[in-house]
């Protein structure tokens, strides 16, 4: 599964890897673990040309023929395809020279050519449909962003992917979060694994600053985690410990030192990282509204203080005038460099965030949002898929062509598993977290947690903003919200039902 960082091979990446940013591994601990890990690589090795192996018949050729992606493309800072095919400005990145490697492998093992082409984001839909509706079949594969997906799977534009016999999409290389919770009537139209980075990148977590918990002697997040306490409660004790206020600065300013930076929409975040849903299925596998549990008033209760207690969190939107007057591009920026030196101790982010802070140096590590309380089963992190590419397969598609789609797909995956996700990873922690096997561990729980939200997907009636409009609000008022709202939803919900119904 793509989610498992620990790996044998990934472990020797991480392990014998310099982190400039870091210095607080065990050396012995360490050491034995480079002997372990490499014990545990060489038992692995196999006359194969595959790590892990799609299983392609011996007897297939593609001849020569293209096999062509249309990807989200265009200058988003952050959120566009890198890992399909040629970007000429990459030319050198390792996650370019990874992507590279794998799809020339696979056009020679499975002799077809893997061409790519980009549309901006606003506007790969309506070449969805375009396409569908001249019966154009020049794309093989397109990959909206997954809300941009399921509009046009309600639409009917798309072919379930459990459909493809060849289409291996319990293998490892395909994210099994993604396949068992987004699927509508038993039927999956879009899903994600090693063959994209973006569903990690926009994986929601926190990272914090081992620098501001060293400094100030605090109790280190990743024993709690260890633990198993890494809990709401925990995390709020430990941001008061961290808040101090500075007589120059006025009490709302970020300049502060304050124990928790958290975004607007931090909110859902910590709805779902408690076990809660906005919605839930059927024993039809249709959605359900899941807003209206005693549990969820409660869990809603304690982020709505969360988000109010300005005596340790500061909500990063709130400075978004006072950053640009200091400078900054914006206050996301603002607040990576809060962390980077040590002048916050937690920050909400999703993975790409980590990327602001490759100008600083300075020592930092992450965490899976954290657990209600300790009676909790597990943790969860929610994955924005605003911007998370779904693999999907335009419905006029000719269906002989359905058993190649699927054996391609399985083998630019797999290969992207041995590849391609390896090199995503090192090049997210390279000089950027601590090279110790907290942070590792951490990272393993985060990636096997997702949590892909149908009323984040769909966000029917508005469902996706529900939880985070609500805890900005002046006043709880949560049942009330939520007693207005209920109906518009579940009549949106009903109305998406019954279109794929007709199907």
């Amino acid at each position: 599964m793509k989610k498992r960082i620990l790996s044998a091979l990934a472990a020797i990446i991480l392990i014998v890897t310099t982190f400039a940013s870091c210095n607080t591994g065990n050396t012995e601990s360490d050491a034995k673990d480079v002997s372990v890990a490499t014990s545990a690589t060489e038992s692995l090795v196999e006359n194969s040309k595959w790590k892990y192996d799609p299983k392609i018949p011996e007897s297939f050729d593609g001849e020569g023929k293209d096999f062509t992606f249309l990807v989200v493309g265009g200058d988003n800072e952050a959120y566009h395809s890198v890992d399909i095919g040629h970007i000429e400005e990459l030319e050198g990145d390792l996650i370019y020279d990874a992507v590279q490697k794998r799809n020339q492998f696979v056009e020679e093992e499975l002799n077809i050519k893997i061409k790519v082409e980009f549309r901006l984001w606003t506007e790969i839909s309506n070449e969805v449909r375009n396409t569908v509706n001249l019966q154009d079949q020049s794309y093989d594969v397109v990959m909206p962003f997954m809300n941009d997906a399921s509009t046009l799977a309600m639409e009917g534009f798309l072919r379930p992917l459990n459909t493809i016999d060849t289409l291996q999409l319990e293998a490892e290389w395909w994210d099994q979060n993604a396949n068992a919770q987004l699927t509508v009537g038993d039927a999956l139209y879009f899903t994600t694994g090693d063959i994209s980075m973006l569903d990690n990148d926009c994986t929601q977590s926190i990272m914090f600053s081992m620098d501001l918990v060293n400094s100030l002697s605090l109790t280190n997040p990743y024993d709690l985690l260890r633990n198993d306490e890494w809990t709401f409660d925990n995390m709020i004790s430990l941001a008061k410990d961290a808040t101090s206020f500075d007589d120059q600065y006025p009490t709302t300013s970020y300049k502060n030192r304050w124990g928790l930076h958290i975004n607007g929409n931090g909110a859902t975040g910590l709805f779902l990282a408690a076990g809660e849903k906005l919605t839930t299925k059927d024993s039809t596998d249709y959605p359900v509204i899941a807003l209206d549990t005693s549990r969820a008033v409660s869990v809603f209760a304690k982020i709505f203080d969360i988000m109010h207690d300005k005596s340790y969190a500061i909500i990063i939107e709130d400075y978004n005038v006072e950053a640009q007057a200091d400078g900054f591009q914006n206050c996301y920026r603002a607040a990576a460099e809060q962390i980077a030196k040590g002048n916050a101790l937690f920050r909400v982010m999703s993975m790409s965030d980590t990327d602001r802070l490759l100008e600083y140096n300075c020592n930092y590590g992450i965490l899976p949002m954290p657990k209600f309380d300790e009676d909790q089963d597990r943790y969860y992190a929610l994955v924005s898929t605003l911007a998370v590419p779904g693999v999907c397969i335009p419905v006029t598609n000719d269906e002989s062509n359905m058993e190649r789609t699927g054996y391609i797909l399985d083998a630019m995956a797999a290969k992207a598993k041995e590849d391609v996700t390896y090199a995503y990873y090192d090049v997210k922690m390279k000089n950027r977290i601590a090279n110790d096997l907290d942070a590792r561990y951490s990272l393993d729980l985060i990636f096997d947690s997702t949590v892909y939200d149908l009323g984040v997907v769909y966000n029917w009636g508005g469902i996706r903003g529900f939880i985070n409009d609500a805890a900005i609000a002046a006043t709880n008022n949560y049942t009330s919200k939520l007693d207005a709202a209920k109906d518009s939803i579940e009549l949106a919900i009903d109305a998406t039902v019954s279109k794929f119904k007709e199907q």
